[in-house]
């Protein structure tokens, strides 16, 4: 959640000698290691899990996500329609197949899922950092910033990731972001940067 991603990384490397058959560690180390932006490992563990699990449509598009990181826009999108057909239908499934549809190229498809994504409140209970993840992932600055600021008046646990969830990173550095950050409680590097170099 603080961005010590080496610290992470080495523990993410015990996983197979401490736990190499449950499909939940791997399934939780696949999580964190997309924080860390190890998308290698999370690929791996979450291959693990499909293999136990193929008609997991969340596994499905963790792996879309993943893969959508490292620019395989190809397989990232094959494990997003996958997905869809296994019946991705909540809004947080939904929200990821919007990130993987823009990260992807997709950007008319992603336009489209996030259009649906708005309209959705309307009828149904809408997590706004679902809405932030896929707005983000379409570069709509003010609108992340705004679904962002709803998620934390709702206290919403998921922004605990806001630091290190790659979604994010286009708006590193932004101030309203980094009030977000102090707010939460979470160091942000970025505007200490800023104020070493202003010193």
């Amino acid at each position: 959640m603080t961005g010590k991603h080496d610290d992470l990384t080495e523990e993410l490397t015990r996983v197979p000698q401490l736990d190499p058959h449950s499909v939940e560690t791997c399934l939780w180390f696949a999580h964190l290691a997309y924080y860390a932006r190890r998308h290698d490992l999370a690929i791996e563990y979450a291959q693990r899990v499909l293999q136990f699990d193929p008609s997991s449509a969340f596994v499905h598009l963790m792996m879309g996500m993943n893969l959508a990181q490292t620019g395989e826009h190809t397989l990232a999108l094959g494990h997003c329609e996958k997905a869809r057909e296994l019946g991705a239908s909540t809004i947080g499934l939904r929200s990821m197949a919007c990130s993987i549809y823009a990260l992807a190229g997709q950007v008319h498809k992603a336009e489209n899922l996030f259009e649906d994504l708005l309209a959705a409140r309307e009828v149904l209970y809408t997590r706004f950092i679902f809405l932030a993840h896929a707005s983000a992932c379409l570069n709509r600055e003010q609108e992340t910033l705004e679904f962002l600021n709803k998620a934390y008046e709702r206290r919403d646990p998921l922004l605990v990731f806001l630091k290190t969830d790659p979604r994010f990173e286009a708006f590193s550095g932004v101030p309203k972001l980094s009030n977000l950050l102090q707010r939460i409680g979470l160091p942000d590097h970025t505007a200490d940067d800023r104020l070493r170099m202003s010193a």
